[in-house]
């Protein structure tokens, strides 16, 4: 009960400070230039209206008749051509094709090929493979292999790519009724005229993602029309400005011209890490009530990966006071799947945790929403290589007042690659660095609390004597806490501590108010906690009922 009835900046204190304690005595984890640089790019696009490509590194479009392209194994065995193993190359395990782009113009190609011979198909006895590769450059034949099968020694490649930037890897084979028509490329790798070399198992599998967009990552709806198509016609301001040597403050401006609705996004970008923060706010800026906004979505962008792999949601379950809070969770996201997370109970980490690691082959992003009430969210798998994420507070439905103003959820961003594992060691440095609590300048140390939640049902059958009794209590087993935690119940609440009412001490268990419990608490050097959650605040309900 005490868990998931955390305030907000106490449940984010209390969770940044068992990262760190986690994290201490790991090696120091430093964010890659690819990661910062990959980061720079989306930030360019979404809050500096500069659309940046990506830079070309090449990669690989195959084109094979079933199964899936392999890199250094088959199948988990090592590549292996009669009797010779090798550590790396790719496996294509049926006919048809391999076209290579190369990021700048090639020199050379090089691999030894073979029909692979590790021993682990119900075919491997069968057809033992008639297999020829071809080796096309620039629309014309610039090599073609004998026969290969099952057995035959590997054979040595070496031809002149005469500065071409895209070659074409032909699989063919005799067609027989049973066959085994596989090959390795083993130590396939090309020489730029650079002098630079690249091996084809590190180029990505093409369909590449696309170049990011400078479509807003939020979304909303205002007078029932969706904000992509309005804020095509709204101003637009930009500005950005340095907070200090590692941050660096983006704003955009959109303001209705016809109702005076002004939508400010603020952004935050490290330099230091490969992370960036986000905050939506509405503000009404004219003499009539707004149109009505809502379905307002804090984050609502398109993740694309590579051709190849798919998309994993590293996840946990919240804290509903269960013995496997905080479980861990991964969620394979196949094409045209749909994963809904939310909070519960206006508690943000009571239904799920409100942190998402999402991977797909040696990248992903940590996506967080910061809210301290109730959120809700989506992961949405189109039938091609994206995911569209879409998060924010669960219902919307309202107008502005003329000078109100309203933000949403924050939303923190953190581009990775390589290892999901190693990407969380970065974020909780990012968390140590920036969210940590620091009073007097320094990260406090764990803290102990002390309270009566399991033995008086919360403080719904408390009383000011029992309290100091256990003050008391605390103190003459030198177990003195920190703090003392005073939890739900307090209030007068008709027998359920759902029923907060109007936050008033129950006097009749206190007949002097919390005071006579927190001045005990003092007089013993100990500090005091009081629960209460406004985002709950009800009517007493006669008959004790609280709907679920």
């Amino acid at each position: 009960m005490q868990t998931k009835r955390l305030t907000t900046r106490a449940l984010f204190s209390l969770l940044v400070l068992l990262l760190v304690l986690l994290g201490r005595g790991a090696a120091a984890t430093e964010p890659l230039p690819s990661e910062m640089a990959d980061m720079r790019r989306w930030v360019s696009a979404k809050f500096e209206g500069k659309s940046q490509a990506a830079p070309d590194l090449g990669y690989l479009l195959p084109q094979l008749e079933s199964g899936s392209l392999e890199r250094n194994s088959r199948q988990g065995h090592k590549l292996k051509i009669a009797d010779q193993p090798f550590e790396r190359g790719i496996h294509c395990p049926s006919r048809g094709t391999v076209r290579v782009h190369l990021p700048t113009e090639g020199d050379r190609f090089s691999a030894a090929i073979g029909v692979d011979s590790n021993d682990i198909t119900y075919y491997s006895s069968l057809g033992r493979g008639n297999v020829t590769v071809v080796l096309e450059v620039d629309g014309k034949e610039a090599y073609r292999s004998p026969v290969m099968h099952e057995g035959t020694t590997a054979i040595a490649v070496n031809v002149d790519l005469n500065g071409a930037r895209e070659f074409t890897l032909h699989i063919e084979g005799i067609k027989a009724a049973i066959s085994w028509d596989q090959v390795d490329f083993a130590n396939a790798r090309v020489t730029l005229r650079n002098g630079k070399e690249l091996d084809l198992d590190v180029l990505p599998t093409a369909p590449l993602r696309a170049t990011y967009t400078l479509d807003p990552p939020f979304s909303f709806e205002y007078g029932g029309l969706k904000s992509q198509e309005l804020l095509r016609h709204w101003s637009l301001e930009l500005r950005s400005q340095e907070l200090d040597p590692q941050r660096t403050e983006h704003s955009q401006v959109y303001r209705d011209p016809k109702t005076g609705l002004e939508v400010r996004c603020v952004a935050v970008e490290y330099h230091d890490f490969p992370t960036v923060e986000w905050t939506i706010f509405f503000k009404n800026t004219s003499s009539g009530d707004s149109p009505i906004l809502e379905n307002i979505q804090a984050v609502d962008l398109r993740v694309e990966r590579n051709g190849e792999g798919e998309f994993q949601l590293h996840h946990n379950k919240g804290a509903p006071a269960t013995p496997n809070d905080y479980e861990p969770y991964e969620t394979l996201l196949p094409k045209n799947a749909e994963q809904h997370m939310s909070a519960k109970g206006g508690r943000p980490s009571d239904g799920d945790f409100p942190y998402f690691n999402l991977a797909w082959p040696d990248e992903g992003v940590i996506i967080v929403v910061g809210w301290p009430g109730q959120w809700a969210g989506q992961f949405a798998r189109d039938a091609e290589n994206g995911i569209q994420v879409r998060m924010g507070q669960e219902l919307t439905y309202f107008k502005l007042l003329p000078g109100e103003e309203m933000r949403t959820p924050r939303i923190v961003m953190q581009f990775w690659q390589g290892k999901w594992r190693r990407s969380q060691n970065i974020w909780r440095r990012w968390m140590e660095a920036y969210n940590m609590p620091r009073p007097g300048g320094k990260v406090p140390q764990p803290l102990m609390s002390g309270n009566t939640s399991r033995e008086y049902v919360e403080m719904m059958e408390a009383t000011d004597r029992v309290e100091n009794m256990f003050i008391d209590r605390y103190v003459a087993e030198k177990l003195t806490p920190d703090y003392f935690w005073m939890d739900a119940g307090w209030y007068s609440n008709n027998g359920r501590w759902e029923n907060v009412g109007t936050w008033e001490v129950d006097r009749k268990r206190f007949p002097n108010g919390l005071k006579a419990v927190s001045d005990h608490a003092h007089e013993n050097g100990i500090k005091t906690i009081l629960w209460f959650e406004p985002e709950r605040v009800t009517n007493i309900i006669p008959n004790g009922c609280w709907p679920r």
